[in-house]
């Protein structure tokens, strides 16, 4: 419904809503505004997917697919690769409309002291494991306000990120960390260096900096499709020096 300030919040409040979801573009200043001014309830989103567009008002998907995502049929025309010109002449390509996740822990002590009665975190086509991890690590900081551990931020892009995380439009500065321009889907994190492939066995060789497990799916940057983990040869408990064989699926 873009309801995005206390104007919006008001009429809503007078057409007898009891709580309001803000539009994403809010800023944790003008959430604190509203709830100083209003009397409803108010929910904030705070972890998951953002939209180039505003939230309610973009007919991107309307033009170029014939699917409306202000009716929850988004064609997620964002996330494909596109090119950009000047004067006529290409001078980057990519996924240049393609928004990080926002990713609130950074800011989340200033969101809660903006009186902000739920967040709203994104969970319609994830798996049971992105919600079960991203809410028990919200749950955990908002139990406990403290200083993000390294473990907890890995979780959260191991289960989901496109090219990091940003915290959206929740500041009042203006995001220039909002576009990962390289790829658009799950980035995942980076776990090593391919040294060698052995073609007659199907192992390769890898130089990780991340723990590897049997069932990881992983990728490589030069290439399109994934693979599983299917058998893991180890030869130095550090892991280092792994040898993996795997078996290639297409998304």
């Amino acid at each position: 419904m873009t309801v995005y300030n206390l104007e919006g919040v008001s009429k809503a409040e007078e057409l007898g809503f009891s709580r309001v979801v803000l539009a994403r573009e809010v800023p944790i200043s003008e959430i604190k505004k509203i709830k100083e001014n209003s009397n409803v309830e108010l929910e904030a989103f705070v972890h998951g997917a953002l939209c180039i567009s505003y939230s309610g008002q973009c007919l991107f998907s309307s033009m170029i697919g014939g699917r409306s995502g202000n009716r929850g049929k988004c064609a997620q025309g964002c996330r494909l690769p596109y090119e950009l010109l000047r004067d006529s002449k290409f001078v980057e390509k990519g996924y240049l409309l393609s928004p990080k996740d926002v990713c609130s822990l950074p800011v989340l002590y200033n969101l809660i002291n903006s009186g902000v009665d739920s967040l709203k975190i994104e969970g319609r086509m994830k798996t049971p494991e992105y919600v079960a991890t991203v809410t028990r690590i919200y749950r955990k900081y908002i139990d406990n306000l403290q200083e993000i551990l390294d473990k907890d931020s890995t979780d959260l892009m191991q289960v989901f990120n496109r090219g990091g995380f940003s915290t959206g439009h929740l500041e009042d500065k203006p995001n220039s960390d909002f576009i990962y321009t390289k790829k658009s889907n799950n980035q995942g994190i980076y776990l090593g260096k391919v040294l060698s492939y052995a073609p007659v066995t199907g192992h390769v060789k890898l130089k990780l900096e991340a723990p590897l497990s049997v069932g990881d799916t992983i990728f490589i940057s030069s290439e399109t499709g994934n693979y599983t983990v299917s058998e893991l040869m180890i030869k130095k408990q550090n892991f280092k020096d792994v040898g993996i064989r795997s078996s290639c699926y297409n998304r």
